[in-house]
């Protein structure tokens, strides 16, 4: 019981003062703190009136329980006396405005007492469990309470008592409730700590501009790491406070200030207040950052916004990053808020939320000839993340016009590279520094995304320059890591199969087909794009091309059919279209023909000899009968040599190979030879004379006999076993008189000779045979001499290349053949 009620405040109570109603509340309270033995409590019990009337607790009661000043006269008797309200206060007996304000006149002349070691913990969580009760309580004491402490909290002139007051109101859960206050003045009210006009209204008489004044002064203050005034207040932000800001830019603009401050010197952050909602669900403190120019601090609170906020509000503050980013060259990247805040504020984002313009700050500030070291690995390796690993089939969406936009390579181009009338020169900035730079492999995707856009972009010279900057990309990626390889490549050959559309450019087309060595995840598509041009039947075939057809069933075979592996497809698809472009020549085509077809054989008799017992792969042989038998059944029958039908039909009477697969392709033949051998019996006789040349003449001058002669030779060596060494050293050192005989020849012998000598190149019996080194170097000098400069030259340089990377030669015969290839072509 509380003695000093019973002892003090009883003896001066004067029951005659107080109604019979206020008499009944009298005798709860006295039960309530069993003080029941008292005269005070006998008289009030003995009051007829007391047991008729509704108990009523009023102010003149509350005065002569609670108003008693000398007792505050001495610090523990005042103490004493507050901590004996706590019974009462609990159930809900308040004392009434003067007597809560002279009770917050003594605990504030004592505050330092309660903030000392002096004051038992106890007494302290007492005290502030009354003041508590009393601050959402449903009485006058409540508004005294709040404003004093309100005031406290936003006191900077003593900021200990401050300090002491923020701990014990965060402890006990104080002002964050609800408080009462007159609406007028016989009826109170309960509202909640809200910052609005009512709360204004209340606490700061009236006038918001003195809130924000105090509010912005306190935002920066308070202990490192520790909770302060604002922790309190931040339970009280609204939406109206938010309809202030958004109507008063300029108090934005202060708060910002104050929030800075408050992060950079307290190390706080004030989230909820940048994240303020208005009414009409606008966000002043967002807009407010997104118009101004930026600072280091608005980086950091820009780095603290949550994910919350629309993307269309957060734009503009993305453009002004990208501004701090660029102002001066950089000027910040070495701070440390870039690294603390900028940088991870860039590698925590999506391509998504990022604007446009963050391509052209990548690409100004990573550039190869202009970007600083540290700046360009940094940026390159947040972007690449950015824009290529988490978009690895297409290019990103990002922010544009304030909507979610997905780039495409036309758009790429013409808004943002603004290069369709200087692609050299920026390409020319780029090539050097080869795949493994993230700007190339973001140009790559560029480029693949365009597609047939880019014969609308630029010109003819243009499309040249980015095929070379492609070509050179794809080989740089012979240096680079297999994840780079596989992301970027096929990438590359896709676009370049785009671009390479003229139809014979097959210099361009072998460059593109070439790349399939780089990496297996480009084969497929490389020998496809080659087959496309090789194949193509809506181009006109030519000589050359069908000469390389050949050239490369030597590839396909000797590789395995690793190489030229669309050379299956041309021998299964090919014969009718090849005979009908060789029924279509009137010039004579049987010595061509003579080649190609012998070439053919050889590879099938050797294919049949190693395939035949392989099912697990096509076989070549198979194939190549196909290719004759659709070639023969369509081709002229004037368009063979007599030699070529006997060798044909030799071939196809053997046992041990011979055509097996193809009857059809057998009855032809034999057509054949009965058309060329059974009727022409004399022409027969001839021709088999012809091949058993073993005439012997003497140089002196050139003539058409003399080059016969040379000619027959060079192309019945194999049987004759005559090597004439005087009749080609005879050539070479009358070669510009030779030329010229060339030249007015009518009978074009030059293509012929030139073939035979060819042959004698790839003839590895006469190579090894070091007897005939004369006669080997001799048809070498010739084939030079007359091969070089001509238009043929760039063919049978492909070929002899072809041959060599076939592996079918030995090592020095191949070094012959390589220099042979450099020499025609120089």
């Amino acid at each position: 019981m509380p003695s000093i009620f019973k002892e003090v405040i009883l003896p001066n109570l004067n029951l005659k003062t107080l109604e019979a109603s206020e008499q009944q509340v009298l005798i709860t309270i006295l039960e309530l703190l069993d003080i029941t033995d008292s005269k005070v409590y006998k008289d009030a019990k003995d009051n007829p009136s007391t047991k008729t009337l509704s108990p009523t607790f009023t102010n003149t009661l509350a005065q002569q329980l609670y108003n008693h000043p000398k007792l505050y006269s001495n610090t523990q008797q005042g103490i004493t006396f507050v901590l004996a309200w706590l019974p009462l206060v609990k159930q809900g007996f308040f004392p009434d405005k003067k007597s809560t304000e002279l009770f917050i006149h003594f605990f504030k002349f004592n505050l330092n007492y309660f903030e000392s070691e002096h004051c038992h913990q106890t007494v302290k969580n007492q005290i502030f469990e009354v003041i508590k009760l009393l601050s959402e309580s449903t009485s006058e004491a409540s508004i005294v309470v709040n404003q004093f402490l309100i005031d406290s909290i936003f006191d900077l002139t003593n900021i200990v008592n401050s300090d002491f007051l923020i701990k014990q109101c965060i402890q006990f859960n104080i002002l964050n409730s609800t408080y009462s206050a007159n609406q007028n003045k016989d009826t109170l009210d309960t509202y909640p700590f809200k910052i609005n006009d009512t709360f204004i209204k209340h606490f700061f008489n009236n006038d918001w501009s003195c809130f924000i004044t105090a509010f912005h002064q306190i935002l920066p203050v308070g202990h490192v790491y520790k909770s302060s005034a604002y922790t309190i207040i931040a339970n009280w932000l609204s939406s109206d406070l938010a309809d202030y800001y958004a109507n008063n830019t300029q108090s934005v603009l202060e708060a910002l200030e104050a929030i800075k401050e408050r992060w950079i010197f307290a190390e706080v952050k004030s989230t909820a207040l940048l994240h303020l909602k208005t009414n009409n669900n606008h966000y002043p403190f967002i807009n407010a950052l997104g118009a101004k120019t930026w600072d280091s601090g608005d980086v950091i609170l820009f780095s603290d916004l949550n994910k919350g906020i629309p993307q269309n509000l957060l734009d503009q503050c993305y453009q002004q990053f990208l501004e701090w980013l660029s102002i001066n060259k950089n000027l910040h990247f070495n701070t440390e808020v870039f690294t603390d805040f900028a940088k991870p504020l860039l590698q925590q984002a999506t391509a998504s939320v990022l604007p446009l313009t963050s391509l052209a700050f990548w690409f100004n500030t990573c550039h190869p000839k202009s970007g600083i070291k540290s700046q360009t690995e940094t940026y390159n390796a947040i972007f690449s993340k950015l824009l290529l690993d988490d978009n690895q089939n297409a290019l990103p969406s990002m922010r544009y016009q304030n909507e979610t936009f997905k780039l495409t390579g036309p758009f790429v181009i013409t808004h943002v590279f603004q290069n369709t009338n200087n692609l050299d020169v920026f390409l020319k900035g780029f090539q050097n520094c080869g795949i493994s730079n993230p700007l190339n492999q973001f140009l790559v995707r560029v480029f693949y995304d365009a597609n047939q856009e880019l014969f609308n972009l630029y010109n003819k010279e243009q499309l040249e320059a980015l095929q070379i900057f492609l070509l050179e990309l794809a080989y740089s990626a012979t240096q680079t890591e297999d994840a780079i390889k596989t992301q970027n490549l096929p990438f590359i050959v896709n676009t370049l199969s785009v671009l390479c559309v003229d139809s014979g450019n097959f210099t361009r087309v072998n460059q593109i087909w070439a790349l399939k060595d780089i990496d297996p995840c480009i084969t497929t598509l490389c020998n496809t794009f080659a087959a496309k041009h090789y194949l193509n039947p809506n181009t006109p075939l030519t000589l050359n091309q069908i000469q390389a057809w050949f050239s490369y069933l030597s590839d396909y075979y000797y590789s395995f059919k690793q190489e030229a592996i669309w050379v299956n497809d041309m021998l299964t698809t090919q014969g009718v279209r090849t005979a009908n472009f060789f029924n279509k020549i009137n010039d004579d085509v049987s010595y061509f023909l003579d080649k190609v077809i012998k070439n053919i054989i050889t590879i099938h008799q050797k294919s049949k000899k190693t395939e035949i017992d392989n099912d697990a792969t096509p076989q070549t042989w198979i194939s190549i009968e196909v290719f004759l038998m659709d070639f023969l059944d369509q081709l002229k029958t004037n368009k063979l040599n007599a030699n070529t039908v006997r060798f044909l039909f030799e071939y196809c009477t053997l046992q041990t190979n011979g055509f097996t697969s193809q009857d059809t392709l057998n009855n032809s033949i034999t057509t054949l030879n009965n058309l060329y051998f059974n009727t022409k019996p004399e022409a027969d006789k001839s021709n088999t004379s012809l091949n058993t040349v073993d005439i012997k003449m003497q140089p002196n001058e050139i003539n058409q006999k003399f080059v016969d002669f040379v000619l027959s030779n060079l192309e019945q060596y194999p049987q004759t076993k005559i090597y004439d060494t005087e009749a080609l050293t005879f050539l070479l050192d009358n070669i510009t008189e030779f030329k010229v005989w060339l030249q007015n020849d009518p009978n074009n012998i030059r293509p012929r000779l030139s073939q035979a000598l060819y042959i004698t190149l790839l003839d590895t019996n006469l190579a090894s045979n070091a007897a005939l080194a004369t006669f080997t170097n001799l048809c070498k000098t010739l084939f030079i001499q007359l091969v070089k400069g001509t238009k043929m030259a760039s063919s049978y340089a492909m070929g002899l290349k072809t041959m060599v990377k076939s592996g079918a030669y030995p090592e020095d015969v191949s070094t012959v053949l390589s220099q042979v290839a450099k020499d025609i072509i120089a």
